[in-house]
């Protein structure tokens, strides 16, 4: 069978097969990965000790450390080759990448699968490596000092420099500090230590200055205040670097009450322990005499009138001190030297500093406030418990109403609720305080409502605004900081504003219109300033270079506003303003979408997708920019397709400007045919072609797509009735005609998609094989002369199709194999489903059974995770008669049920090889269960949803 992708019936795999010999159990991680004392990896049969490599061993490192997230291609480069020019380390990565891959997933052995790479990111597969400095930091936390003690072996990885490695070393050394010390207070007896030593120690215990109290729990933290003690202890400066409500505050506090309570010399001690330890709010300091006062009053100390350096530097003289400076922003640009000056004059004296900027004195040690861990969006009960923001929002909630539990009808709103203020501490406090007048569910959607939500649900008064009226709500939270802008930087954050998602330095500059490198300096500025998220991101498009010495801004990473902070410059800047720079955004867009011709690949269009379905989302605003960036991106919804809502938009956007320009609303009625028969919507589809055809009228190139665009949803709902009947030579002379005007304006994209189409005509019982396979080999060639990859293979994997008929089974089956194995790297999901599809076809025909429904279920998986309506029901339709031959025959005539009831109610009347198909399921199914029971499962598998069919379809 000949088609477009996702266009015919097969299916998609994925072999799973029995564990070796020594393999671990269920449910134990297939490598066992040690880094404390040694490092080694052992999987219960082989035991991994030496490495090809430094780097090989420091990645397997960075991994194992953190085997729940995507590690960012730009951020390993970094660690593991510091400063190296990022096209010659994403090289080096793609090397070391692949030698560990063979390391851990030897050849031959299917189902081992443990690392996951794609063009953005490197995960490691859930469950695949275990790591006992993991298990180690576990146990420290479910209170099993014992146990920890026994995992720990030794420091981090001996005999390995870098620097990530020696920052993550000390770390986990003083989390086994107070292990090593003997009881569990982290104190030896007195008797056993220096008397001296055990006075002073008491005296640090007794020496902790006032600090701001907390009546209630810290969620998330442990290791955030290990990391920070160990920090404190061998830097003299370090600043908590975060955005308003992110528990700066909270944070240096569990720092020093830990000190207070477990400092003590270790054996190899070179510095003193802290005499003293002092908080001080600098909240209404904004000169630096005004600080240098506070921390004498903070310290008992007397404050002259004048200037209190030289009497507070007097009476600190010799004492080991820990100073915490809270909230320093204010007087960034005024008091850094003065902070300077006194960590120059009292050498034993340590600052801990927060800050929504960076102080940028020599020697400081920056350590970001990271927001909560959120749950995964599909978390259960148990995965939803386990998110430290969502066991914040559970405590405070309680505390507003004691009540409240998190449980099985209410746990996927609290997540959502979580997810949507990013897990900022203070907003989810502030959510959980509203939880006596709204359920969580309610809240996600007042968050997702209007304009201005976030910021008045996220508010409280009265004695819940506690002390600090900056902290009452998120509006006194970012007005703290935008206070400190200058009008530039005001500027960047309103243009930031304007885009629903991250934005690139060169987009940004665009849109204010403004030269790339002050730009860039400003991001870097407000990025210190604690306003902006930065994510790693590829390099732009354009590939913009660094500007202005701004190390890895430009081109490297990409800026965004967290939902509150989003509205309230919304809500502060001109409202004129704001829609000039909207409209700016949307010529950005155009711009950059035609920039990428004609490699608009789902790798470059990913990291801009938000905005550009946002700018498409407000397509009457401006109509002919908006259809026109769709037509720049056909390619890209070829392959992953265009929201419905989206559709119906750029439909008004249509219906607004199609009177004045007949040549751009062909375009857009062709695309739109395309997009509606794939989404489903048969008749809407059949309605923009013929419109296409109206509109179209004496130009060329119009006329040829439209026709093909007709001819192709004629043959997609019924081809083998088309062949069959009259239809066919209509069908047969649009194409020709399509090929002829194609051909004499010189459009090659109308030629190679009418020179597919005739070959899909063609094709079918009694077909010429051969004369089939040479009308795709001239698309094929033609779509390669484009430039567009995706199309070149859709045609090559037609030809290894025609390949099975004529006779070259294994070559048909090595191509399906390679075409889905490159478009699951490049990220095109229809190229992959459309191979798994043919490659299942292939399996069943072969009688595979197994390996056959595995590929199946991967691309039911697959059509359902990308919602691909027109693959669903291609990947839905094929497990029925696998599973039939499987004798699972209940499974069978459900999916069977379903599948050909949502076939012919979204696309169409079955065709009469479907129909034998249908035959073949219900005689199997007949045979083994009886025709009443037959009939029973049908009509159950007739009623059910999408939903349940593709869960059936996935377990069965």
């Amino acid at each position: 069978m000949v088609s477009d992708p996702s266009s015919h019936r097969a299916a998609r795999a994925s072999p799973v097969a029995a564990q070796p010999n020594g393999a671990p159990t269920p449910g134990e991680p297939r490598w066992q990965v040690r880094l404390l004392g040694a490092l080694e990896a052992s999987d219960g049969v082989q035991r991994l000790d030496r490495f090809p490599s430094r780097a090989v061993a420091a990645l397997l490192a960075r991994l194992a450390l953190a085997p729940d997230r995507a590690h960012a291609r730009e951020e390993l480069v970094e660690l593991l080759w510091p400063g190296v020019e990022l096209a010659v380390g994403r090289n080096r990565l793609r090397q070391v990448l692949s030698t560990l891959k063979s390391l851990l997933e030897p050849a031959g052995v299917p189902g081992v699968a443990v690392l996951q790479a794609d063009r953005l990111s490197v995960r490691v597969v859930a469950g695949a490596l275990g790591c006992d400095a993991l298990q180690f930091e576990q146990a420290l936390r479910a209170g099993q000092p014992d146990r920890a003690a026994a995992l720990y072996r030794g420091e981090l990885m001996p005999g390995y420099f870098d620097e990530w490695i020696h920052d993550e070393r000390q770390r986990l050394a003083a989390l086994h500090e107070p292990l090593d010390a003997g009881p569990i207070d982290g104190r030896a007896p007195v008797a056993a230590r220096d008397a001296p030593l055990a006075r002073v120690e008491a005296a640090v215990a007794a020496a902790v200055l006032p600090l701001p109290s907390y009546l209630t729990r810290l969620f998330g933290a442990d290791m955030a205040v290990a990391r920070v003690r160990s920090l404190v202890r061998t830097h003299r400066l370090v600043t908590l670097l975060g955005p308003g409500g992110s528990g700066k505050t909270r944070l240096a506090v569990e720092v020093v009450q830990a000190l207070g309570e477990r400092l003590h010399w270790p054996a190899d001690a070179v510095a003193p322990a802290f005499a003293r330890a002092a908080f001080v709010s600098l909240v209404a300091c904004e000169r630096a005499p005004q600080m240098v006062a506070a921390i004498a009053r903070a310290l008992l100390l007397p404050a002259d009138a004048g200037d209190a350096r030289p009497g507070l530097v007097a009476a600190l003289a010799g004492q080991p001190l820990l100073l915490v400076l809270d909230n320093f922003e204010q007087l960034v640009g005024a008091a850094e030297a003065e902070l300077a000056a006194l960590l120059s004059a009292l050498p034993q004296l340590h600052v801990l500093v927060t800050s929504r900027r960076a102080l940028g004195i020599d020697g400081e040690a920056l350590v970001g406030t990271e927001p909560l861990a959120l749950p995964p969006a599909d978390a259960d009960l148990a995965g939803a418990a386990a998110s430290a923001a969502v066991a914040l929002f559970v405590d405070r909630a309680r505390n507003a109403r004691t009540d409240f539990h998190l449980g099985p009808r209410n746990h996927a709103a609290v997540a959502a609720l979580v997810r949507a203020l990013h897990g900022m501490p203070l907003a989810i406090e502030l959510a959980a305080s509203r939880v006596r007048s709204f359920a969580p569910a309610e809240m996600v959607g007042l968050l997702s409502g209007q304009d201005g939500a976030h910021l008045a649900l996220l508010a409280r008064s009265g004695p819940r605004a506690g002390h600090d009226a900056r902290h009452a709500s998120m509006t006194q939270v970012i007005a703290w900081s935008w206070r400190l802008l200058d009008a530039p930087a005001q500027r960047l954050l309103a243009a930031l504003s304007c885009f629903a998602g991250d934005a690139s330095v060169a987009a940004l500059a665009a849109v204010l219109g403004e030269p790339l490198a002050p730009v860039a300096a400003r991001l870097d500025d407000l990025a210190g300033h604690s306003l902006l998220r930065v994510v790693a991101a590829e390099a732009d498009a354009a590939g913009v270079a660094s500007a202005a010495g701004v190390a890895g801004v430009a081109g490297a990473a990409r800026f965004g506003l967290v939902e509150p902070v989003r509205e309230f410059v919304r809500a502060r800047w001109p409202a004129a303003d704001l829609a000039a720079l909207q409209l700016a955004l949307h010529r950005w867009a155009l711009d950059w979408a035609r920039s990428l011709a004609p490699a608009v690949t789902p790798a470059l269009v990913a990291p801009e997708l938000r905005n550009l379905h946002a700018v498409l989302a407000a397509a009457e605003q401006a109509p002919a920019s908006a259809l026109r960036l769709a037509l720049a991106l056909r390619s890209y919804w070829d392959t992953d397709g265009l929201p419905a809502e989206l559709q119906a938009a750029l439909e008004a956007a249509l219906a607004l400007h199609e009177s004045h320009e007949a040549a751009l609303a062909s375009e857009a009625h062709e695309l739109l045919a395309y997009l509606r028969f794939e989404a489903g919507f048969k008749p809407q589809a059949l309605a923009h072609a013929e419109a296409a055809l109206a509109a179209a009228g004496s130009d060329d190139s119009c006329r040829a797509r439209a026709l093909v665009r007709r001819a192709w949803i004629e043959l997609a709902s019924d081809r083998d009735a088309v062949q069959a009947g009259t239809a066919a030579a209509r069908l047969q002379a649009w194409l020709a005609e399509a090929l002829q005007l194609a051909q004499r304006c010189g459009d090659r994209e109308a030629q190679a998609r009418a020179l597919h189409q005739m070959a899909v005509a063609a094709s079918g019982a009694g077909a010429d094989w051969a004369a089939v396979e040479a009308l795709l080999a001239q698309s094929q060639a033609l779509w390669l002369a484009l430039g567009d990859r995706h199309k070149a293979f859709a045609r090559l994997r037609n030809r290894a199709q025609c390949w099975i008929s004529l006779g070259r089974r294994d070559e048909a089956r090595a191509c399906f194999e390679l075409c889905e194995r490159t478009a699951r790297e490049e990220g095109d999901a229809v190229g992959q489903i459309d191979s798994l599809l043919s490659l299942s076809t292939l399996l069943t025909a072969d009688r595979e059974w197994a390996a056959a429904l595995d590929i199946d279920r991967r691309c039911v998986a697959l059509c359902w995770q990308r919602w691909h309506r027109h693959g669903l029901g291609y990947a839905l339709w094929n497990p029925p008669l696998v599973l039939a031959r499987l004798r699972r025959p209940e499974a069978a005539m459900r999916l069977m049920g379903f599948a050909a009831t949502f076939w012919e109610v979204s696309f169409g009347p079955l065709g009469p090889a479907d129909r034998r198909t249908l035959r073949r399921v219900r005689a199997l199914v007949r045979a083994q269960l009886g025709a009443a029971r037959a009939q029973a499962l049908w009509d159950e598998g007739a009623a059910m949803d999408v939903p349940q069919a593709v869960a059936l379809a996935l377990r069965a």
